[in-house]
């Protein structure tokens, strides 16, 4: 038996094409209207086109949570920000800071991370 289908969208920024770009989390299993792993709660990203049609759609994180919180547009992209208690998949190498609350769960980190016009990671950080 797999997750709970949901999808929480949490911020949108227009961009530059007259278009939009929303963030959020998604929990679900394939076949959702946004299709992530089947694993945790990825942050996810839609583009959408200045007609409202989607561009594309990714999802971005480990095998624990993540959420978009703001997404900025920059010359040859995105930077956006995110919270995530992974440390695996898009976030081998991105200096995740392993703690744990009192009561056994994971903590969260700040995640910056880099992506191209088409949503294509380029880099990310944990602070």
């Amino acid at each position: 038996m797999g997750s709970t289908w949901a999808e929480w969208g949490i911020t949108v920024t227009a961009t530059s094409d007259g278009g939009c770009i929303a963030g959020g989390s998604v929990d679900s299993d394939p076949g959702g209207s946004v299709e992530c792993y089947d694993e945790g709660i990825q942050a996810a990203l839609v583009k959408l086109n200045a007609n409202g049609e989607q561009e594309w759609q990714k999802c971005y994180g480990g095998r624990n949570n993540e959420q978009v919180a703001s997404i900025l547009e920059i010359d040859d992209g995105y930077i956006v920000a995110s919270g995530t208690n992974s440390d695996d998949f898009d976030l081998d190498s991105s200096g995740y800071h392993p703690g744990y609350d009192k009561h056994g769960n994971r903590l969260y980190d700040i995640w910056i991370y880099k992506i191209d016009k088409n949503g294509n990671k380029l880099w990310g950080k944990c602070f």
